[in-house]
């Protein structure tokens, strides 16, 4: 029997042991929300006539550290709206205003803030939503939620805030343009929204309307209101950027400068409906963009992750996640758009047609291509990448997907299709599933080679238990050049249990056993390994948490089995207003992955991260990283791996801002500085003036380079951009 009828057999069986009962979800009434004529000023203070014709809302209950309690402090919300915005006020309460916690950054950076929060299902779906936040002195965060309120603060809109602390605890205010949200062309919209507020020093969180965890998903359980009137213009956005750049790099001996580079790009996006939207790009500049974090990268399995941070594949990002993909899962993402290095061209359509259709098409030319030079990424071969996203939305948060994805270039061809989705089976249990062809070919090979990646996911969620049981299966030929893939030819088999027990007062408010657990078959030595995780996990207030982990696990690799038995221990803490401290360590059994002649031995990994914020506008966070590798047979040690990175903001207001990030790899010998003057009106609308620059332990002799105990400069690089971003 082949791996999808396996498939098939288990998503029957799933399907015929639960009882399909959405009869009993929850439903909420919708309600006429108030419309103005005068705006308030979005100035902090909720003094304006307009407030007094607003909804209000009091009966906030918490969610953090349980459910469905009376709040610790007192918080309103109101809403009202013309026909240009929607218009948010909260006043939140304080009983101790001297420990709120608040600090002056740039956007999308909340840190351990107190904050309050707006989120919007413009299409009523279910399945996605906008969300706001803003902290008390109005600092803007903003994003995306899937259907259980995860966040993704990867997009950027263009709105308003503003807040202030107060003797009774602090005010905000919040002006969301429509024409910066996407929403049904219809003369009366229902949508659906939350209000939240998190206390830091309390690690609470207190939601209106309550959040019921046996009620289903937590997008399903929004407060619908009904808005009339609400037609923008045709959207037409135009954001056009200059970048100009001197690199300096070392050769022959000597630092030499190269040719000042000026580039120009163009971004538009342009409104076919209200709610279907084409964006193009061409020659995007990525300038800004904050350099990587150093990762651990010598004895890896499979290569790192690194998120995508370029502005103009974010937005709709929260559309292409993939059903049935639980953590460390060897599919991790069918599209990961880092794949695309060097785009000069990009087209992106996003949006609905309907109201149950959802779609998202990206094509994008990479100038990128290894495989025709391992030491010039520039080459007149460029790589060429195709992406399709369609869903429908059925019931409540249930839907059923699909996805195309492409890359091809004048050696390589990678095609991957197939379905995902997602059923409610009851409030509080769902059944997720993909399945999905991969046809490949590259220089070796005269055909395409077929391969398979499957996966079902059965999970319960309520307020005391957490359950996943899962099956995910990978063929050793598939392949996806456009995905993020870890590992092939292994079938795994996860389970998660968790257990909350609860505590109404105290230092201590809630303990969470859980036991983690995968278990495979390799399919290339037929071997089978088993990974389990027994943990207890403390959460407190401050922020505070602690997890201590024992590892019962073993690993296939190249056709043996090595012990993965380890110790772990997590934790992090609001140590003061002012630190926050957080650690990671591990330390037992570990493979050196040589694919010729592995070995087993003993290690550890540390990670420890400390965030101090003197005042409320400047922030310096110290992170290390350290790991080393000991051969069991003799104790000899193979390597010890040290990364030491500092990053320091200092923000002038909420618009400029300097950043300086230091990081010293021990390991490789090198030190880079980067340094950042940067000025946002608002997302698109920025001035960079930027430098970095690298220093390695080298020396030059007359024709080649030896390592030495002083560091070199070899590359050092000053740039400067501006954009500007035009609406009509």
């Amino acid at each position: 029997m082949n791996t999808s009828h396996k498939l098939s057999y288990v998503l029957l069986a799933l399907i015929m042991f639960m009882k399909w009962d959405n009869a009993d979800l929850m439903a909420t009434t919708i309600v006429n929300l108030p419309t103005i004529n005068e705006p308030p000023l979005i100035d902090g203070k909720l003094t304006d006539a307009a407030w007094e014709s607003a909804l209000v809302f009091k009966n906030f209950k918490t969610i953090q550290p349980d459910f469905g309690l009376p709040p610790s402090e007192a918080t309103e919300g109101y809403l009202i709206y013309n026909e240009k915005m929607i218009y948010l006020g909260f006043r939140c309460f304080d009983r101790e205003p001297d420990k709120i916690k608040a600090t002056v950054s740039h956007r999308d950076n909340p840190g351990n803030d107190d904050w309050i929060a707006f989120c919007l299902d413009t299409f009523n779906d279910e399945l996605t939503a906008y969300f706001f936040m803003v902290n008390p002195f109005g600092i803007q965060t903003d994003g995306t939620l899937d259907s259980n309120a995860e966040p993704d603060v990867t997009q950027d809109l263009v709105w308003q805030s503003a807040g202030q602390l107060t003797p009774t605890g602090y005010e905000a205010e919040i002006a969301i343009p429509f024409s910066s949200l996407r929403f049904p062309s219809k003369q009366t919209v229902v949508m659906g929204f939350k209000m939240a507020r998190h206390i830091s020093r309390k690690s609470e969180e207190v939601d209106f309307p309550e959040y019921h965890p046996e009620r289903g998903a937590a997008l399903a359980q929004f407060q619908k209101i009904e808005l009339s009137g609400i037609k923008p213009k045709q959207l037409l956005e135009i954001l056009p950027a200059t970048t100009v750049n001197k690199k300096h790099l070392f050769s022959a001996g000597a630092l030499a400068p190269t040719a000042t580079q000026t580039d120009v790009s163009v971004t538009t996006k342009f409104g076919l409906t209200t709610d279907l939207v084409l964006d193009a790009t061409y020659n995007p500049d990525f300038s800004q963009i904050e350099t990587d974090a150093g990762q651990i990268d010598v004895n890896l399995r499979h290569s790192l992750y690194y998120p995508e941070k370029r502005p103009f594949f974010l937005e709709g990002q929260e559309w292409l996640g993939l059903a049935a993909n639980p953590e460390d899962s060897p599919l991790g993402a069918v599209v990961h758009t880092r794949n695309i290095v060097d785009p000069s061209l990009g087209l992106k359509l996003t949006g609905k047609m309907g109201t149950t259709n959802l779609i998202s098409a990206i094509y994008a030319r990479d100038e990128y291509h290894p495989e025709m030079s391992n030491s010039n990424h520039q080459t007149n071969q460029p790589a060429h990448f195709s992406i399709l996203r369609y869903a429908r939305r059925l019931k409540n948060d249930s839907y059923l997907g699909g996805f195309y994805t492409g890359r091809q270039s004048n050696q390589t061809v990678n095609h991957v299709a197939g379905t995902d989705g997602r059923l409610r089976l009851s409030n509080h249990s769902s059944l997720e599933f993909h399945g999905f062809r991969s046809f490949s070919r590259d220089s070796k090979r005269n055909k395409l080679e077929p391969g398979g990646a499957y996966g079902a996911l059965f999970q319960v969620n309520t307020r005391p238990i957490q359950l996943l049981i899962g099956l995910n299966d990978i063929s050793k030929n598939f392949r996806t050049d456009v995905g993020y893939l870890t590992r092939r030819g292994v079938t795994i088999l996860p389970l998660y249990f968790q257990y909350n027990i609860f505590f109404t007062a105290g230092w201590l408010q809630r303990i969470e056993p859980y036991y983690w657990a995968r278990q495979s078959k390799d399919h290339y030595s037929g071997l089978y390994e088993s990974f389990n995780v027994f943990s207890l996990r403390l959460m407190m207030p401050r922020q505070t948490f602690v997890n201590v982990q024992g590892w019962l696990a073993n690993e296939v690799f190249t056709n043996r089995r090595f012990s993965r038995n380890a110790l772990r221990v997590q934790g992090a803490t609001q140590f003061t207003k002012q630190i926050y401290l957080e650690l990671d360590f591990r330390t037992g059994k570990f493979i050196y992955y040589d694919p010729t002649a592995p070995f087993p031995g003993n290690g550890h990994r540390a990670e420890i991260g400390l965030l101090f914020q003197p005042t409320s506008k400047i922030s310096s966070q110290l992170n290390f990283s350290y790991s080393d590798f000991y051969r069991q047979a003799n104790g000899q040690k193979i390597y010890a791996y040290t990364i030491i990175r500092n990053r320091t903001t200092l923000q002038f207001n909420k618009y400029l801002f300097w950043r300086g990030v230091i990081e010293y790899n021990r390991y490789h010998q090198r030190f880079n500085a980067d340094f950042l003057l940067s000025f946002t009106y608002i997302p698109g609308t920025v001035i960079y003036l930027g430098y970095g620059s690298i220093y390695e332990k080298t020396a030059a002799h007359e024709t080649y380079y030896f390592m030495d105990h002083d560091f070199l400069m070899t590359q050092k690089n000053i740039f400067f951009k501006a954009s500007y971003f035009w609406r009509m």
